[in-house]
């Protein structure tokens, strides 16, 4: 995390004790890596994911990584219902992986992994998710990373401790695991750069982020980050000042919120292309517009 320049907290459950809700709710990034430790069969507790799943029904993302993880939330609602994949019945031993080179997270990288207390790394078996990276100096082996992305969150599961990545053996050829922690970082939130994440040693403000992608056709997505919970409306005006759509109304979360325009006005026609202005009004007073490009 400090070699790729990410803000970040650290917590230490065995230090710090178990995080409460309230405490995963006041995490400003929104987004998680779980690491569950180098001990086989470290499993997470009900409470961890019930805590998890509330987080993500919040909008967070979770990369969630450890040795023998995948096979420690086999069976479960949560890894049904949130994760890409679980532990395949068979292992590998493989010592390389290699990044799906159409997915960004994947990006055609090639890693050299080093886990001794999981000679067996866990290859993956895919149930709703997209495989980004598979064991094997070619990928041609078991999957050993899948991803989940869904509208309100995007998920992460490894079959490895991901903290085994090295490039000892070969620096010019191999990648480093602060390179795969930003693919991560930037696929999980495309709208916000790293100069644009957030510091916790500084006080949280209003920010009306630039949309993503833009110009666009036919969506494009809006961030915008709130210091408190309060209502709010996210609007679309056109060059003569006109409303054409109003995306959200009502009560937006603190820290960062995404709402998405799919290039329709109120009546859910498609709206010519041009630019358009979308406008952040929030409750207690604070107005900030900026400008986007519809091409089609």
């Amino acid at each position: 995390m400090d070699e790729g320049g990410l803000s970040y907290r650290y917590w230490n459950v065995e230090t710090d004790g178990e995080p409460t809700q309230t405490e995963f709710n006041s995490l400003l990034s929104r987004n998680i890596i779980w690491f569950t430790g180098w001990e086989d069969n470290t499993a997470l507790t009900s409470a961890n994911l019930t805590e998890l799943e509330a987080f993500l029904l919040q909008g967070g993302n979770l990369f969630l990584t450890g040795v023998d993880v995948a096979n420690a939330v086999q069976g479960t609602s949560f890894a049904d219902n949130y994760l890409g994949g679980v532990a395949d019945i068979s292992g590998t031993t493989a010592s390389f992986l290699k990044g799906n080179s159409s997915h960004p997270v994947g990006d055609g990288k090639i890693y050299s992994i080093s886990t001794p207390t999981q000679n067996q790394r866990d290859g993956l078996t895919v149930s709703s998710g997209i495989i980004v990276a598979q064991f094997g100096t070619i990928g041609n082996l078991a999957p050993a990373i899948v991803v989940r992305d869904e509208p309100n969150f995007k998920t992460v599961l490894s079959g490895f401790e991901v903290g085994g990545i090295t490039i000892t053996a070969n620096p010019g050829l191999l990648t480093p695991l602060s390179t795969l922690l930003l693919k991560i970082d930037a696929w999980w939130d495309p709208t916000v750069g790293l100069e644009d994440e957030f510091n916790f040693t500084s006080p949280i403000s209003y920010s009306l982020k630039q949309n993503f992608p833009n110009p666009f056709n036919p969506s494009t997505q809006i961030a915008f980050v709130l210091p408190q919970e309060e209502n709010v409306t996210v609007s679309i005006f056109n060059v003569k000042g006109q409303l054409v759509n109003t995306l959200f109304d009502g009560v937006a979360k603190f820290g960062q919120n995404k709402v998405v325009w799919n290039g329709t006005n109120s009546k859910g026609n498609s709206v010519a292309s041009g630019i358009y202005f979308y406008k952040l009004q929030t409750e207690s007073g604070y107005k900030q517009t900026k400008k986007m490009l519809l091409l089609k």
